[in-house]
This record gives structure tokens, sequence and C-alpha cells, in this order.
């Protein structure tokens, strides 16, 4: 599962994937449907996304901080797309007193 891939099983409460939604990105369904089931605002919550169709998908939504991973994309293009910040890889993101993005 994603969230062991990442280290974070204790993390991941939701998986919203491309089956799981009529509309794929950069449509905001995906996002406002994992909301929904975490019965968060989308304003309140934090995206990571690897490609601007993603980011626009984030921002469609509503998602108060959407974070570029530069992986496949420019950081350019992800800032472009809507990124706030943009980071190298998902290990370089720590939390600080439970919601505050922080970098290794």
């Amino acid at each position: 599962a994603l969230g062991e891939v990442l280290g974070a099983s204790d993390l991941v409460r939701v998986i919203v994937a491309a089956e799981d939604v009529e509309e794929g990105k950069p449509d905001p369904t995906g996002y406002l449907a994992a909301a929904g089931a975490l019965d968060a605002d989308p304003a309140e919550t934090v995206a990571f996304e690897d490609s601007p169709t993603g980011v626009r998908a984030a921002r469609a939504a509503g998602v108060g901080t959407v974070v570029g991973v530069l992986s496949t994309s420019s950081e350019w293009a992800l800032r472009a797309a809507g990124a706030a910040d943009v980071v190298p890889d998902l290990a370089s993101v720590y939390w600080v007193d439970g919601d505050v993005l922080g970098r290794r």
C-alpha cells in the first residue's frame, strides 16, 4: 500500500484512486472525495503532487496548501500550476507541532 511505500502507514487513513472517481485529474473530484471521507475542510488540508495536472486538481478542490514534489516535472512547471512550495522528495518533509510543514 502507498502508506507502506512512503513509510507512513500509520498516517494514511484514506486512499482515493483513479478507479474511485469518474473524472481524473485535473478534475478535483478525487481530492473532494478524500476530504469528504476524512470529514475535513479541503482548505485545512495539504496535498503533495508530482505533476502540474495533480497540482491543478488540488487547487481546484480548494486544498489549503499544495506542495509540488520533484520527480517527473520541473519546479517551474509545478509552481506555474499553483504549487505553493516545491520539495525534492517526500523524505525531506516533516511535521512540526502536528500541522506545520518543515523541511530537512
